[in-house]
């Protein structure tokens, strides 16, 4: 882990700077409601990458940050497969010109079967947050700043905190933080159930109070939700004051509770004993492969 920089917005950060800062994220507060041990797992920078989460990262930097997708994330030429690199030409000429991308895909967890499919999936998700009447002003190129890296001091607690803005721009003249979220099903009901148990509300509720630590103002919230299938629907949300505030108290309370394992370095899974599983426990895990789908930094 390396020092972090002084409280306060910090921009053009690269994401592997920001996640080795030792400071508490949204992403392990958001893991303290599983419990301490990922919690941990989480700080300590463990957590296993996966195929979804690599995609969510292409998907994001492809819609928040083009230019440096050409740089970090240009496809290779397709159906060149990792081990028949050697005096590939192609390969060569490709790694010349695209070094950092090249390293990306040599060992990237995305198979290239799948990678070689990317593309147009890509292209057409720009196109319909790009088309999309809210959508497109909200993620528009030309106004705001992308992965914008703050940390702040948390008046509550006293502890410093990070956290990593999508966008910060401006919508209808007002202050405006947006998330961009993919999902499986964007429409209201199934959305909403994933980000619950996703923390969505927390990490909403930290981007306003971190923002709000370094540049005190109102400022609106909004998460575009965008399916990663074609046709890639798009819905846009904000959260109700009420979803904030609880927000707010369980962020917090995460806090508290890290505070508590450190004092006592101990880090529990989950608690011992003999749990009953009942007929709604059956409808709840219905959707927990698209929670596992959908768990990103």
């Amino acid at each position: 882990m390396s020092a972090p920089p002084s409280v306060g917005a910090h921009p053009d950060i690269p994401a592997q700077n920001y996640h080795s800062w030792p400071i508490l994220s949204s992403s392990v507060l958001r893991e303290m409601r599983r419990g301490p041990a990922w919690a941990r797992r989480s700080f300590l920078g463990q957590t296993p990458q996966t195929e979804a989460m690599e995609l969510g990262e292409l998907i994001h930097c492809a819609v928040l940050e083009p230019e440096r997708w050409k740089r970090s994330y240009t496809f290779p030429p397709a159906g060149i497969k990792r081990n028949r690199i050697e005096g590939n030409a192609a390969w060569s000429e490709y790694a010349a010109e695209f070094p950092e991308a090249a390293a990306f895909w040599m060992a990237s967890s995305i198979s290239p079967h799948t990678r070689d499919a990317l593309s147009d999936r890509l292209m057409g998700i720009r196109r319909e947050i790009r088309e999309h009447p809210v959508a497109g002003k909200l993620l528009a190129q030309d106004e705001g700043r992308s992965e914008l890296s703050l940390i702040w001091r948390d008046d509550f607690t006293g502890r410093s905190l990070k956290t990593r803005v999508d966008r910060l721009t401006a919508y209808n003249g007002y202050p405006t933080i947006v998330e961009l979220k993919t999902t499986r099903d964007a429409r209201r009901y199934p959305f909403a159930a994933s980000a619950g148990r996703l923390g969505y509300h927390m990490q909403a509720a930290i981007h306003l109070d971190g923002c709000a630590a370094v540049a005190p103002m109102d400022r609106l919230h909004f998460i575009v939700a965008v399916e990663k299938a074609a046709p890639f629907g798009i819905m846009v949300y904000q959260y109700s004051e009420a979803s904030i505030e609880l927000g707010r108290e369980q962020y917090r309370d995460s806090i508290q509770r890290w505070m508590e394992c450190e004092a006592k370095d101990e880090w529990p899974t989950y608690p011992p004993g003999i749990e009953v599983l009942g007929a709604r426990d059956y409808r709840e895990a219905e959707i927990e492969d698209t929670e596992l789908e959908e768990a990103t930094a």
